[in-house]
């Protein structure tokens, strides 16, 4: 193999290796934008907006809620706690990806156009790519626990 070749291969290797390096990156950095889109989406009253983070056939299953399954389902299931002043705040506590999947896990909070708690969840959420954009796949959430009462002890 001639210097050139060589040398050709040695760049070769160290672009791809720092394209590989760049994809959990620029993955974690879309869904990061999409759960701000879903956030924006949710405090605007935009239940279809929210909708089209899913995939086709996503799945949302909510504690307290009916199963919501594919994105005419989705929308209308979020059409029910959008638009009434209620804000979302989500918090990402944990993000992994692998090759064209990944799973969040966070913390949402619901507030009243009070101000008062009305929901405070932990969540998992799964992420596919689909295409160029990552989106929702499957999503769950369950109340947090209250903490034990000092009446009760711990």
């Amino acid at each position: 193999m001639t210097k050139s070749a060589i040398l050709a291969v040695a760049v070769a290797a160290a672009v791809l290796t720092a394209c590989v390096s760049e994809q959990p990156d620029a993955a974690r950095a879309a869904i990061a934008r999409n759960v701000e889109r879903f956030v924006d989406a949710f405090n605007r009253g935009d239940a279809a907006a929210i909708a089209n983070l899913y995939t086709d056939d996503g799945l949302v299953r909510l504690q307290g809620a009916p199963e919501a399954s594919g994105r005419a389902q989705i929308t209308g299931f979020w059409q029910h706690g959008v638009g009434t002043g209620k804000r979302l705040k989500l918090e990402t506590t944990e993000l992994s990806l692998a090759g064209n999947w990944a799973y969040e896990v966070g913390h949402a909070t619901v507030t009243g156009a009070d101000g008062v708690v009305e929901a405070d969840q932990r969540y998992l959420a799964i992420w596919k790519k689909d295409g160029s954009s990552w989106r929702l796949h499957r999503d769950f959430a369950n109340s947090t626990p209250n903490p034990p009462s000092a009446a009760h002890g711990p």
